[in-house]
């Protein structure tokens, strides 16, 4: 186990919160930075997707949209994001003792990919069996943005 240094605000922060047990210096901290950095890859993909769908599919009520809609909004934004989200999430080195967690995670994202190009109608419900899974999955392993 390596030791670090803590500065005063870092300190006083890990006293604030010893009670609930959040400044662990245990085997969780690596856990926690991975968690933190996989969030911040989830909220920019997803800010992404939003804001491209605004731009591109703006006025479409996807509770009216046409099948053919659907698939363009799968097609042209979701799947890419999903898509370039999950070749991200695999880049970042994760705890080994994570990996098995992380790859069934990982395995239901890449089958709710295939599920939403099956089936883009999927797109209304906003999940998919594989995805809901995976949301499932993710808040176990303690993401908060991720699966969310």
């Amino acid at each position: 186990m390596t030791m670090r240094l803590l500065g005063p605000a870092s300190l006083l922060a890990c006293f604030a919160l010893l009670a609930l047990g959040a400044c662990d210096d245990g085997p969780g901290d690596e856990t926690a930075e991975f968690i933190a950095k996989a969030d911040e890859i989830c909220r920019r993909a997803d800010e992404d997707a939003v804001a491209q769908i605004g731009k591109r599919f703006a006025g479409i009520d996807p509770e009216k949209a046409k099948p053919r809609q659907l698939r363009r909004l799968a097609e042209e934004i979701l799947v890419p994001s999903m898509k370039k989200q999950l070749k991200e999430l695999r880049a970042l080195p994760a705890p080994e003792s994570d990996l098995e967690q992380l790859h069934e995670i990982y395995a239901k994202l890449e089958a709710s990919i295939e599920e939403v190009l099956d089936d883009p109608t999927l797109v209304i419900a906003g999940t998919t069996p594989s995805l809901q899974e995976a949301t499932r999955l993710a808040s176990d392993y303690g993401f908060k943005v991720c699966g969310r």
